[in-house]
């Protein structure tokens, strides 16, 4: 037998109905159209019976495309929206280091911190026992299509338990300070380690960090990333760098040239702040709370045991409970 062409490799790919879950119209009074709440679309919506949409308010521009995307049982559009060009940034006069981590998610320069939400590992539990019910189903039956519903329904809750959270974390930064600085770290490489890549993906760094630099476009303001070797090795008071490394176990650093004994996180944020290029110790007011007030053989402990709830992380448990 001849064949003429070439044949593609592998078994062919049967369309199936879970496939396509969403569909985009590309132009903005050519397939759809937007008034008010209520969606248009061509051969699918008539004059008298438009889609209602839930939409509190869009930003000022020219809207593009529009793109629905089914979730669950649950329909979505999403909107592209082509915005003026930002404004130019301002010279920053307050300025924060942003130490991302485990034990709380950020650490700010000027002593602040947030706790981690774990929204993945508050739902393990429910998740675990309602994925063995559906590995015991029969697979494509309807009662394994409602199970498999019920276990989706758990993972989009946690991913919008996380996405509200970072949008609030993000809108306090960016509303507190003109200039937040971050490392600039390799996440693929972190999860690599096997005891903490569960964790690394359920506290969402690099949606904070995303949320955190579109916010600033917006506003004027300037988001920056360094390099992060040594961030938790250096002291921030007398810039000795340390000849045994940290361990993840060691939450204090002390600093055997000039006594400093401070939190880790708090050192390691001090530390990525002045390491950006943007940063002024003369103008900048606002950051930095071991240096200005650490001298030799002083003790900053930061994040101890019996210290305050800090304001910001009081503020993110009012505005998440809304």
């Amino acid at each position: 037998m001849k064949y003429y062409g070439i044949l593609p490799k592998g078994h062919p790919k049967f369309k199936n109905k879970d496939d396509f879950t969403s569909f985009r119209c590309k132009q903005h009074g050519n397939g759809w159209k937007l008034k008010a709440n209520k969606l248009h679309l061509s051969r699918m919506t008539g004059k008298s019976n438009p889609i209602r949409i839930d939409i509190d308010k869009l930003p000022d521009g020219e809207l593009k495309t529009c793109t629905l995307k089914k979730e669950g049982k649950q329909w979505f559009a999403h909107l592209t929206v082509e915005l003026p060009d930002n404004p130019v940034p301002s010279t920053p006069e307050n300025a924060v280091g942003i130490d991302l981590g485990l034990k709380s998610f950020i650490t700010t320069s000027d002593d602040d911190f947030v706790e981690p939400p774990r929204f993945l590992r508050k739902a393990e539990k429910r998740l675990a026992k309602e994925q063995r019910k559906l590995s015991r189903m029969q697979f494509r039956s309807n009662n394994y299509q409602k199970q498999k519903q019920r276990v989706n329904r758990i993972h989009r809750k946690v991913v919008a338990a996380r996405n509200h959270f970072s949008h609030c974390l993000s809108k306090l930064l960016v509303e507190r300070y003109d200039l937040s600085v971050f490392e600039d770290l390799k996440i693929k490489n972190l999860l690599k380690n096997n005891k903490l890549a569960k964790s690394i993906l359920d506290v969402g760094w690099n949606k904070l960090v995303q949320h955190v630099i579109y916010k600033v476009a917006e506003r004027g303001k300037i988001v920056d990333n360094v390099n992060p070797d040594n961030t938790s090795q250096v002291c921030s008071h007398c810039g000795t760098k340390k000849k045994e490394k940290l361990k993840l176990e060691d939450r204090t650093f002390y600093c055997s040239n000039c006594g400093l004994e401070i939190d880790r996180d708090l050192n390691a944020a001090i530390n990525i702040l002045t390491k950006s290029s943007y940063y002024n110790p003369t103008t900048h007011t606002v950051g930095l709370a071991g240096i200005n007030s650490c001298g030799d053989g002083a003790s900053t402990t930061g994040l101890g045991a019996g210290s305050q709830v800090p304001s910001m992380n009081q503020q993110m448990l009012n505005l998440v409970k809304g």
